[in-house]
């Protein structure tokens, strides 16, 4: 109950924030969605031929290494360009691209295996994207304490608030550090996941 708490708690605190990073991760979806429905009849037979490819090359030989580093990597880079910017103003436009581009991906990708493969393409998509899903949950949260962060240096700079920096230096890098792991640990997920769905007989 003491975590629920907390939660609501935080939730109440920086509502404004989550509810906007939210709303933007939705419109970002739903773009994404509806690109896939308005491109051309050659565009979307590109789109079927990669997906049809995608899926048969879970069948093939994987290297689970090459297959990790390229999703722990590629993953961290977002993280740390959320928190690196987050330490300027810049940090502010950059959070908020990041989470709309990373709702539009899942969007268009939900969206693609739809068209190719119907209902099955819902389930398909859903699993595939799984691990995108929940890295976008981190980011989202680390988005939060960016942008939080950001707002702290704009008080400073414009209104010359005398803040404890070093207390929030350090929670925003023991949020970077959070992230880190959880990173790592989706990345293992997206690394097994063409094994779980072989196992459960979908691709």
């Amino acid at each position: 109950m003491k975590i629920v708490d907390k939660a609501k708690k935080k939730y109440k605190t920086n509502k404004v924030v989550i509810n906007f990073l939210l709303v933007t991760v939705l419109i970002g979806v739903i773009f994404g969605s509806i690109l896939v429905l308005i491109l051309n009849e050659n565009d979307k037979m590109m789109i079927k031929d990669y997906i049809i490819d995608y899926s048969n090359s879970f069948n093939k030989k994987i290297n689970f290494l090459n297959l990790f580093t390229n999703s722990l990597f590629s993953n961290l880079i977002y993280i740390f360009l959320i928190w690196i910017f987050g330490i300027s103003i810049i940090g502010i436009p950059v959070s908020i691209f990041i989470c709309f581009f990373k709702g539009f991906i899942i969007g268009f990708s939900l969206s693609s295996f739809i068209y190719t493969f119907k209902f099955k393409g819902l389930i398909l998509g859903v699993l595939t994207n799984l691990p995108s899903i929940l890295n976008l949950l981190i980011i989202v949260v680390l988005s939060i304490y960016s942008l939080k962060f950001s707002y702290v240096l704009i008080r400073i700079l414009l209104k010359k608030v005398t803040i404890n920096f070093k207390n929030i230096i350090k929670i925003y890098t023991l949020i970077l550090l959070i992230s880190i792991g959880y990173i790592f640990i989706t990345s293992i997920v997206e690394t097994f996941l063409p094994l779980l769905l072989k196992s459960l007989a979908i691709i």
